[in-house]
């Protein structure tokens, strides 16, 4: 977060970069004359006094976002607003206001994003909603009005199941007896396959690369090699989460404990990248110059659907030929599925090594410890299917 005078009107706003997006927060101040850094030029009458204000302000918004890192750049930006203006913004609707504290109530950030555009979502369509003035044919126009814009199903179903779970929960809270989504049906689509083929994991695996797009690479076939591992995990691992040839950790997600043998071709990875400083047992976040899980994430993402061949003639442009220009975090987890799947290891195995829950809530599960044997020898066969 920087100080940036604007040079028409000398307003000192607060330029801030968060999830690679850029914004600005008008402090309240104004001066006059531009100036860099947080002391108020002398020209200036009050310059002590807004000079204070200013570093108060600055403390206290870069406190938020330290604190609520994992908040989407729209909302992270109105709270920094209402700091600095020491008003919050009132929602006309009572139906969004009720939405807005529930989201915040989401322990997962993922889930509180998700319930964010759904807000912003409704919001667009009719800013002035109520329990009362939601019913069947609003819900219907809701969904009209999104496939409109180009949405998918799946999309909009997602945030018909968070405007139900709203309802449901005035209900509970006795804001309401209304629940108009008897006959509201939408069919899902089915999701887009995200794997590579075999073919496909092998040229990213063997690419020669350099600077960044080999950090993500590694930083890929790493989580491959670790049964699809997730990404804010494998990057928060702690050396002590490494000992006797396994990774143990409890997943940031659910909660749930995962127990991984680490095998040769991960062993040779988590070498390359052993952090020195004490936190973490990886130094992933140090090469790629951020702290920011989403940050990582999306830089990743960007990285790897530029890997392929290119073209001879001009190998400072992007390449022509990517292996897969939808390739993202999830293609090694869903990569090591279909894998799986291929050479025969059964659906069970396959859900207990990804970590699926349906299979900690059987019958047997609860007379019977799960052997890990199956899952190490299910991970090896993987490998040595990559391998060929």
């Amino acid at each position: 977060m920087k100080v940036y005078v604007e040079s028409k009107t000398n307003k000192v706003f607060f330029s801030v970069t968060h999830m690679t997006k850029r914004f600005y927060v008008y402090t309240g101040l104004q001066t006059t004359e531009k100036f860099s850094g947080m002391m108020f030029p002398k020209s200036d009458k009050s310059a002590k006094a807004k000079t204070r204000r200013l570093a108060e302000l600055y403390a206290k918004c870069e406190s938020y976002i330290l604190d609520h890192h994992e908040e989407s750049p729209d909302m992270m930006k109105e709270h920094l607003k209402e700091i600095c203006t020491g008003a919050k913004k009132e929602d006309k609707s009572p139906f969004l206001s009720f939405m807005k504290a529930f989201a915040e109530t989401r322990e997962r950030p993922n889930t509180r994003r998700s319930y964010e555009r759904t807000y912003r979502c409704v919001e667009a369509y009719d800013g002035k909603c109520s329990f009362n003035t939601i019913t069947k044919d609003w819900l219907e126009g809701f969904i009209r009005h999104e496939m409109d814009k180009g949405r998918k199903a799946n999309g909009i179903s997602n945030d018909i199941t968070h405007i139900k779970a709203v309802f449901k929960k005035a209900i509970d809270d006795g804001k309401t007896q209304n629940f108009p989504f008897h006959y509201i049906k939408l069919k899902k689509e089915e999701t887009r396959k995200r794997c590579l083929s075999l073919e496909q994991m092998r040229e990213l695996r063997d690419a020669k690369l350099h600077g960044k797009q080999a950090l993500y690479r590694d930083f890929f076939m790493l989580g491959f090699y670790l049964i699809g591992i997730n990404v804010s995990d494998l990057l928060t691992l702690k050396k002590e989460d490494f000992r006797n040839d396994r990774i143990s950790y409890y997943r940031n997600k659910t909660g749930r404990l995962y127990d991984i043998k680490v095998e040769p071709e991960a062993m040779e990875i988590i070498s390359r990248y052993r952090s020195r400083k004490p936190q973490y047992l990886l130094r992933f976040f140090e090469d790629a110059g951020t702290f920011d899980v989403d940050h990582f994430t999306n830089n990743m993402n960007r990285t790897l659907r530029r890997i392929g061949p290119k073209d001879p003639k001009d190998m400072r442009k992007s390449s022509p030929h990517p292996i897969d220009s939808k390739m993202s975090s999830y293609y090694n987890r869903h990569s090591w599925a279909t894998f799986a799947s291929e050479i025969g290891i059964s659906l069970e195995t396959i859900g207990r090594a990804l970590g699926h829950s349906v299979w900690e809530k059987t019958v047997t599960a609860i007379y019977v410890k799960y052997d890990n044997k199956a899952v190490d020898e299910a991970n090896r066969k993987v490998i040595d299917y990559l391998n060929g």
